[in-house]
């Protein structure tokens, strides 16, 4: 009866201020990478990114304040095509923007100084699990020796997420091409998610700075 209403009230009320609490936490992470990674991003700087992340789109825009010469190139991201959702939010800053096709990435990968994504998780072999696509940007930029950085909060860090653990999220089929136009039987893939091995990564920006690939793994075990 009444007890158990206002158990469940309080829960209610706990839930409620512990998920403010994780908001504000991580709005207040958010702030500090972008301090910290906007401080990797030189004048005149040409930046790609991959995919959707507020976390990169918080670093840009304060590295934008700071250096009103930087550009920016973004990419369609895959079928769910997230690229789209960052260039709108870049664009209202006025930041100044090429957008390209993610085939066209090893090519255009050459014209920047440097590469930044975000990350869904980090797992605890220090494997990165971002939208599809990530994993190809970081091998074109380590042949072409361009820095790539991964901006994220330790909260996406998971002490107990093997890399062959991830579920790759395959969505509709319809959204790579439709059924129709192509041979009876054939089989078509859309994984939204793919894993990007630490040794392709210059550096992991956490609200706490930034973490080389040797640090990333004793600080994922030591929390």
């Amino acid at each position: 009866g009444k007890a158990t209403e206002m158990e469940l009230g309080s829960i209610r009320r706990f839930t409620i201020s512990r998920t403010d609490e994780v908001i504000k936490g991580s709005l207040q992470a958010i702030a500090q990478i972008a301090k910290y990674g906007s401080e990797l991003i030189a004048d005149s700087d040409r930046i790609m990114t991959h995919s959707y992340s507020s976390t990169v789109v918080a670093v840009l825009k304060e590295a934008f304040t700071k250096h009103r010469n930087i550009e920016v190139i973004t990419t369609r991201s895959g079928p769910g095509r997230t690229g789209e959702r960052i260039t709108q939010e870049l664009g209202l800053y006025g930041i100044p923007i090429t957008f390209i096709d993610d085939a066209a990435m090893g090519l255009y990968v050459s014209t920047v100084n440097k590469v930044m994504v975000g990350a869904d998780r980090v797992c605890a072999d220090g494997k990165v699990v971002n939208g599809i696509g990530t994993y190809q940007l970081a091998l074109v930029a380590e042949s072409d020796i361009i820095p790539f950085y991964v901006l994220c909060e330790t909260l996406k860090f998971d002490p107990r997420l093997r890399s062959n653990g991830v579920d790759l999220e395959e969505k509709e089929p319809s959204e790579v091409v439709e059924a129709e136009r192509l041979p009876l039987g054939v089989k078509v893939k859309n994984p939204y998610f793919d894993i990007t091995p630490l040794e392709l990564i210059t550096g992991i920006v956490t609200e706490n700075g930034l973490l080389m690939p040797e640090e990333v793994i004793s600080y994922i075990n030591s929390n």
